[in-house]
């Protein structure tokens, strides 16, 4: 894979679809469960592709 093909598929803070969230009265961005699927779900790491099925099975996910 060439670095222009890395840095493509790579997530920027930026353009991350997320949600704000209260945590301990502090309001925090975090990436929302879709977001987090398609983060996952093509790495090379197992533990990744095991929580984007875990992600895709509770939060009743479908490929988009």
């Amino acid at each position: 894979m060439t670095p222009a093909q890395v840095q493509s598929r790579a997530f920027r803070y930026e353009t991350i679809e997320g949600e704000d969230v209260m945590l301990d009265g502090t309001r925090v961005r975090v990436a929302t469960p879709r977001m987090l699927y398609h983060m996952k779900k093509d790495t090379v790491r197992p533990q990744d592709r095991l929580d984007a099925e875990t992600l895709r099975q509770q939060f009743g996910l479908t490929e988009e």
